[in-house]
């Protein structure tokens, strides 16, 4: 994609000459530092740039301008483009790039199968009308904690493993500091603080000032957070962690629907195809893994249990199997773009 990074530099030589949007989020800040844009630089400036789309609405160089700027798209596929080149191991980049709703379903079908044949095979009754605070009668619950502890770590490891690779090719200097801007870059990643556009709010889905993503994109991401803690309490799913599940899935429902909305909405100005496409599968997913999260205390001690269980734990397990080769990716390298964003010598 060599033709997008001489694009970026035509794009960015006209913003950092034009110097109009100065001060609007730290990636304007960034730029004005910068005096060369390299393919590492375009890639840093893309993941710090939260797609608030401000800057386009207030630029007067858009279409149908000779100089057609538009940064927001632009840094959409740039982003695209820096999680395939840190895929690791690189066999996997096809997967990524190939990445369709079909391969969280073959996952998902395949665990599934997996789950309703073992328990057949040692329960024998599949429709057992099972409550949910006796979940380990479905799968042992030392077992249970095994898989999962082993799929948690397995995607912390993957993450940390490209984190790494992409880390060092945005900060190639060998000698490197302490990172004193590791709690700022953490408060930044979890107040979401540069979802507020330069202050007045994001310009999504439609050009007005609102906080439309800086309400859905969280409830999403914390719904699915909440989920994975709490499932941990696996064979004692009281009322107050059956509560607290509920929760969790009803946020990731809400916040999958809301920002599919806003990307419907936005589709014409914002991303690139196979960027908007790309978000838009790992959001379904999410969303799937809500209603069926949801679905867990109404269907508790019915005879559909079981089988809404499976379900749920086969989307659960396909996004975390799949969280290094997916969207999912993208919470990592927005942290260490903005960690080196608050580490100015880095």
């Amino acid at each position: 994609m060599a033709g997008i990074y001489d694009e970026a530099r035509r794009q960015l030589s006209i913003c950092n000459a034009c110097r109009y949007c100065e001060g609007y989020c730290a990636v304007w800040d960034e730029i004005e530092n910068m005096n060369v844009f390299t393919n590492s630089n375009i890639q840093h400036l893309s993941n710090l740039c939260h797609d608030c789309r401000e800057c386009f609405t207030v630029c007067p160089y858009t279409d149908p301008h000779e100089f057609s700027l538009n940064i927001p798209k632009l840094f959409s596929t740039v982003r695209y483009d820096s999680y395939n080149d840190h895929i690791k191991p690189s066999f996997m980049k096809k997967a990524f790039r190939k990445q369709s709703p079909l391969w969280i379903s073959v996952i998902g079908v395949t665990l599934l199968l997996s789950f309703i044949l073992e328990f057949i095979n040692t329960k024998g009754n599949l429709f057992a009308p099972i409550s949910i605070s006796n979940m380990d009668a479905i799968i042992p619950d030392i077992e249970f904690k095994f898989f999962s502890f082993v799929l948690y770590a397995y995607v912390l490891i993957m993450w940390s493993y490209e984190g790494y690779f992409y880390y060092r090719s945005i900060s190639p200097e060998k000698k490197q500091k302490q990172k004193r801007g590791l709690a700022t870059a953490i408060y930044d990643a979890i107040s979401h603080k540069f979802f507020k556009g330069g202050g007045a709010g994001c310009n999504y889905p439609e050009e007005k000032n609102r906080s439309y993503r800086l309400i859905f994109h969280p409830m999403a991401f914390s719904g699915f957070i909440i989920d994975l803690i709490a499932i941990l309490f696996y064979s004692n799913f009281n009322i107050i962690i059956t509560i607290a599940y509920t929760v969790g899935s009803l946020l990731m429902v809400i916040g999958s629907v809301g920002l599919l909305v806003g990307n419907f909405i936005s589709k014409k100005k914002a991303p690139s195809l196979n960027a908007g496409e790309f978000g838009n599968q790992f959001i379904i997913a999410l969303l799937l893994t809500g209603v069926t999260g949801f679905m867990l205390p109404i269907a508790s001690g019915t005879i559909l249990f079981i089988i809404v269980f499976g379900i749920h734990i086969a989307f659960i397990s396909s996004i975390l199997i799949l969280a290094p080769y997916s969207k999912f990716i993208h919470p990592v390298f927005r942290f260490i773009s903005l960690l080196k964003y608050e580490n100015k010598d880095i």
